[in-house]
């Protein structure tokens, strides 16, 4: 029975916190206690409180951004952002819900892991919604509507997981920033 997809309206976007704390996780501590501790709770995000449930859109999109700069400050943006979400998988995999996804990622393997992408990212948010078109046994297009404000951070995630499920060489990149997603290329050896 198929499961009917629910539009979460841009306003009501959430990001739950294991999603952030697995993203801050994997830091140098001495990281989180310099300029972007500050920053972070200028953009609505306090360290120095415990985690909510969940926050709005705007306030992940933000951090994304402050923490991929401060903690890769010496590559381009994109390729920061990247990093991060490589670097989110990793951490991701220390909290409670990730650790159970990566036994199902590794149980299941990367062409049945990327075909779950919407529900792996429905996961850590309320929002996301993805379309995929097969181009060979190991080649897609993975269409999303919300690539987490940045399609690069996005790629670096997806990357991650399919190795995470045991692709070798995984490889993600932005094909196009359309009006109502990112379209992807996924392919792995």
């Amino acid at each position: 029975m198929a499961v009917a997809r629910t539009h979460v309206e841009a306003k009501d976007r959430i990001v739950f916190a294991h999603a952030i704390q697995g993203m801050l996780g994997r830091l140098p501590p001495a990281l989180l206690h310099g300029p972007l501790r500050e920053d972070l709770r200028a953009a609505g995000l306090d360290l120095d409180k415990p985690f909510l449930p969940g926050y709005p859109f705007p306030t992940f999109v933000a951090a994304v951004r402050l923490t991929a700069q401060a903690a890769f400050p010496e590559l381009p943006r994109e390729q920061a952002l990247y990093q991060l979400g490589r670097r989110l998988v990793d951490g991701y995999w220390e909290t409670l819900v990730g650790k159970a996804l990566l036994a199902v990622l590794k149980l299941i393997g990367p062409r049945r892991a990327l075909l779950r992408t919407e529900k792996n990212f429905r996961s850590a948010n309320n929002y996301t919604e993805c379309r995929f078109k097969e181009l060979g046994p190991s080649e897609f297009e993975m269409w999303l509507n919300e690539a987490n404000g940045e399609p690069s951070y996005t790629a670096g995630i997806v990357s991650g997981g399919l190795e995470a499920a045991g692709a070798r060489d995984a490889q993600v990149s932005v094909l196009a920033k359309q009006d109502d997603g990112t379209l992807f290329h996924v392919k792995w050896g």
